[in-house]
């Protein structure tokens, strides 16, 4: 019996998710001059939004079901969340763009860190879960 197991965290599927590193983001972006033609510069991919995923899905397996996992991340360094947020494409095409990218999320991270002792981040995915099977 094929099965499938598919995660998306585009919004509006996962409003929250990331939504503390979003905002850090696009303060560090304003007045840096870089322009979003592309939609590349947010930190989310909303390239593929949940009812996209469900209906592709859809086409292949009979049964598609979804749950929305939500939790907390507590930081008290800046270094996992800067990694996490080099690894993305915006973090990618800002640098290509020219903006040091690294020691910005950096700064910004241990002063919020320093400034309430730690950094509290929404992580929330929509889980898809896809099989064989009778509708």
């Amino acid at each position: 019996m094929p099965s499938a197991l598919a995660a998306v965290s585009s919004r509006p599927a996962a409003p929250r998710h990331l939504a503390e590193a979003g905002e850090l983001w696009r303060r560090l972006l304003e007045g840096t001059g870089l322009q979003d033609e592309a939609g590349d510069l947010d930190l989310i991919n909303r390239r593929v939004p949940k009812d996209t995923l469900a209906r592709l899905l859809g086409e292949h397996f009979a049964v598609v079901e979804c749950s929305l996992l939500a939790s907390t991340v507590v930081l008290h360094g800046p270094g996992p969340l800067v990694r996490h947020m080099l690894s993305s494409a915006a973090a990618k095409a800002a640098a290509a763009r020219g903006l040091d990218v690294n020691s910005r999320l950096r700064s910004a991270l241990e002063e919020a860190i320093g400034k309430d002792g730690a950094f509290w981040l929404t992580t929330e995915v929509a889980l898809f879960s896809a099989r064989a099977g009778c509708n």
